[in-house]
């Protein structure tokens, strides 16, 4: 499942649906238009957190971290370096 949505991943929703497959568990990989903040992976199941793996505030990560999350969201939204995040 693939979808765009503003500002934020819909943990509350996902999560519902979680609750609905409570024998599945359900990875939600997620990155926003800000490349490199507002990223992340969640695994769910059964409506509850297993496993969180997000990037942290912005300006407290260093430098290495905030490539590391920004090559991570590029990859996953299948951005190539030379574009731009606010294109």
């Amino acid at each position: 499942l693939s979808f765009d949505t503003a500002w934020a991943c819909p943990l509350p929703v996902l999560k519902e649906l979680s609750k609905h497959h409570p024998d599945e568990e359900i990875t939600v990989r997620y990155a926003d238009e800000d490349l490199g903040s507002n990223c992340g992976t969640v695994r769910l199941k059964a409506g509850e957190t297993v496993s969180v793996e997000v990037a942290g505030s912005w300006d407290e990560m260093s430098e290495q971290d905030q490539q590391q999350w920004t090559a991570w969201a590029r990859d996953l939204r299948g951005w190539p370096e030379d574009v731009e995040d606010d294109e």
